[in-house]
């Protein structure tokens, strides 16, 4: 660009332009950056008189320094104009964001820059809370999910240099319940404590991000699988104790998936989505725990939710049955009831176990008019037994705690005894023990089934998380030692004195004890010389369908 020539006489306007303006100006040697001139609103805005200016050089107001404000001025030298954005040091030791925009022109044949400089500090500034606005977690501070895609993007961007990293999905267990039972502001107070946890076991903030309500993800460069299971550990076990949030104890789990790159996605997308993956398998294999991802998981992610398809129709096409399994007094080895067990006869894909299909109805919701119709079919088979004068006094149903938390569970039942007009006490609802820990919400149910005259029983007993206050308070009848147990008795002794304990504490509380999974006569020779009274098992009779279960009790 051609440098504008003037003449001594023709600067006057100029001059004067350039002292009273409001506007903060510098005149800058264009070839040595000296200060040449400054006017009164640069005087004041910097803190320097205009003598004090004069001695000194671009560099010793702005950021960049010299060597980079010499590369400027040669880059300015050739294109006439520049606009730069720079950080400006004031006489007081104050920084200011500045933004500078530059006009080359020829003073008494010398190259000077017209540097007009706005003071941006406060748009900067209120960028930079926009900016953390979007980025960042309001609650805890924590970096959020658009954060963590960029993070991840410059990881990949640098990946040279980056032998593998880590993307660990943390999901927390039943943390809704937590809400729902004490509402929402609680709930927040228990997300910050745990992000102050997860802070104090990563130090370094920025692998912390808050994904959505109740999840977390933490990116870990530079690792290895071994080490990213002893960093899941500490999370786990940090998460062992109790968190206080207003003088209540209040016990959270985290369910931890996690993806390696490259060996698990090259993109954000895929290592985001193959962790999120395998945090719903290690929910379901019991929560509180971790698994990494395998790419057999999106086959059985294929098939799960193909089922899922399937399962909602499955109540309509009448594809459910019950079997029956009956439960034997074992002093003389006669049926005193059956316990109820669902199977599903896909229509394709033939018998579906209740391992697979049964935790994916509680997860969908589907588990309540799969347990509605569970409830109705076992009360109208037992009545045509009754019908039939069959000895089958009782049956047993199993009741999920979703199923318990629908409102209007107890009157459901009692209207639907009183619809095949059974006595209470023909029914038995059994819960699993890993439900006990919600005793606020469980308990009232359960006295409201008591209040009605039906037995109420424990499955699966010692697997889960009962004490024994929790037994002494809630309105239990029976406790069901579960099949592990039972399957190494005689041969493990600490099964062996474990089921020894349930029987005696059992007779102490004054509970029934119905051991589950007899399979041998040894088994079966031990519970009955321990006064366990009842039992079930393959070696009285696996679950049959009420056809089967007719011929076994007639012949």
């Amino acid at each position: 660009m051609t440098v504008q020539k003037m003449a001594h006489k023709d600067l006057m306007p100029y001059i004067q332009f350039f002292e009273n303006n409001s506007i903060i100006m510098l005149l800058v040697n264009d070839e040595n950056g000296k200060i040449i001139n400054a006017n009164l609103t640069a005087q004041k805005f910097y803190g320097y008189s205009k003598k004090e200016f004069l001695s000194k050089y671009v560099w010793d107001i702005n950021s960049i320094g010299k060597e980079r404000s010499l590369e400027k001025l040669k880059e300015h030298r050739r294109q006439g104009q520049l606009l730069v954005q720079d950080k400006h040091h004031l006489a007081n030791g104050e920084i200011r964001d500045i933004e500078l925009h530059t006009c080359r022109v020829q003073i008494g044949g010398k190259p000077v820059s017209y540097c007009i400089i706005h003071d941006v500090t406060e748009r900067v500034k209120a960028e930079k809370q926009v900016n953390y606005m979007v980025y960042h977690d309001q609650l805890t501070g924590l970096p959020n999910r658009y954060a963590l895609k960029e993070y991840i993007d410059q990881e990949l961007i640098l990946k040279q240099k980056i032998d593998k990293f880590a993307v660990l999905f943390i999901d927390l267990d039943r943390f809704k319940l937590i809400n729902g039972t004490f509402g929402h502001s609680f709930g927040d107070l228990v997300l910050l404590e745990i992000s102050n946890r997860l802070r104090g076991i990563f130090p370094e903030n920025k692998v912390i991000f808050r994904y959505s309500g109740d999840e977390f993800l933490i990116v870990i460069k530079n690792t290895s699988e071994a080490k990213i299971i002893e960093s899941t550990e500490k999370i786990l076990e940090k998460f062992s104790y109790p968190f206080i949030i207003n003088m209540r104890e209040i016990f959270v789990s985290p369910s931890i998936g996690i993806s390696m790159f490259p060996k698990d996605g090259e993109s954000k997308e895929t290592l985001i989505k193959n962790a999120d993956i395998a945090t719903q398998f290690a929910k379901g294999m019991g929560k509180n725990t971790y698994q990494f991802f395998s790419s057999d998981f999106e086959r059985i992610n294929s098939r799960k939710l193909g089922l899922e398809s399937s399962l909602r129709n499955a109540v309509k096409n009448n594809e459910f049955m019950l079997c029956y399994q009956p439960q034997i007094n074992l002093i003389n080895r006669e049926i005193v009831g059956v316990e109820a067990l669902i199977r599903w006869k896909h229509p394709e894909l033939g018998l579906i176990s209740p391992n697979e299909f049964i935790p994916l109805a509680e997860e969908t919701g589907l588990i309540i008019p799969i347990g509605n119709w569970v409830l109705k079919t076992a009360c109208e088979q037992l009545k045509a037994w009754q019908m039939k004068n069959l000895p089958v006094n009782r049956v047993a149903i199993n009741v999920s705690e979703r199923q318990l938390q629908v409102q209007g569970f107890v009157q459901n039942v009692k209207e639907m005894l009183e619809q095949f007009g059974l006595k209470p006490e023909h029914l038995e609802i059994e819960i699993t023990e890993s439900i006990m820990h919600n005793t606020d919400e469980i308990e009232p149910v359960l006295k409201g089934l008591k209040d009605i005259g039906l037995r109420v029983s424990i499955d699966d007993f010692g697997t889960g998380y009962s004490s024994l206050s929790l037994l002494k308070h809630l309105p239990i009848d029976t406790l069901k030692i579960d099949q592990s147990f039972t399957k190494d008795l005689v041969i493990d002794s600490k099964a062996t004195a474990l089921v020894e304990t349930i029987i005696s504490m059992s007779e102490s509380l004054n509970f029934e004890v119905v051991a589950e999974g007899v399979e041998t006569e040894e088994q079966y020779s031990f519970l009955k010389r321990k006064n366990c009274r009842l039992g079930q098992g393959y070696l009285f009779s696996r679950p049959l369908n009420s056809e089967e279960l007719l011929r076994h009790i007639s012949g």
